[in-house]
């Protein structure tokens, strides 16, 4: 479904993004979409919103952006109601890459939706390689650009990782496993 924006929102020039909180543009944006929603269904789904880019002060840019549920305890200030939402940018932040070149992006961003976890080897308890952690979907420093044997698409299972994140997906939120 293609949302119209009202005019308090300009996403000509892309979306203004930070992690933290979230933005008036963004809760506006997000508002908007939630507001579309099929209130018999309530908060167990995922919004996905594609917009032309994200902006944002990460030095790496941004092709994607994720508010799990964990976003609204200190430190992040997300409103409850805008959780289980992912933007993309369909450029990245600097706009010279297009989204086609993330494969990955879209999965990653849901993934932490699913797990309710941030970034592989940075929000997890870890007790493997530096190598596993390269080929992991949830990784930080973005997804692989390719598809190949060594991109980063792998979740491990418990036995392979302190903390199995096939398992999380299972038992971190609500939605259903249909």
């Amino acid at each position: 479904m293609e949302l119209t924006p009202t005019s308090t929102i300009d996403l000509d020039d892309g979306l203004e993004w930070e992690d933290i909180q979230a933005t008036s543009e963004t809760n506006d944006l997000i508002n908007q979409v939630k507001a579309l929603g099929d209130p018999t269904i309530g908060d167990r789904k995922i919004d996905l919103i594609y917009v032309k880019k994200i902006n944002t002060s990460d030095p790496f840019g941004a092709y994607g952006a994720a508010v799990p549920d964990f976003a609204t305890v200190s430190p992040w200030m997300w409103d409850e109601n805008h959780t289980r939402t992912c933007i993309f940018g369909s450029t990245s932040t600097s706009g010279n890459f297009p989204l086609s070149n993330r494969p990955f992006a879209t999965a990653h961003e849901m993934g932490h939706v699913l797990t309710n976890h941030g970034h592989y080897a940075v929000d997890y308890s870890m007790n493997e390689t530096n190598q596993q952690a390269f080929y992991n979907l949830m990784r930080g420093g973005g997804t692989s650009t390719t598809n190949s044997v060594y991109s980063s698409k792998r979740l491990w299972p418990n036995n392979l990782a302190e903390e199995d994140q096939i398992d999380m997906i299972r038992t971190a939120t609500d939605i259903p496993q249909e």
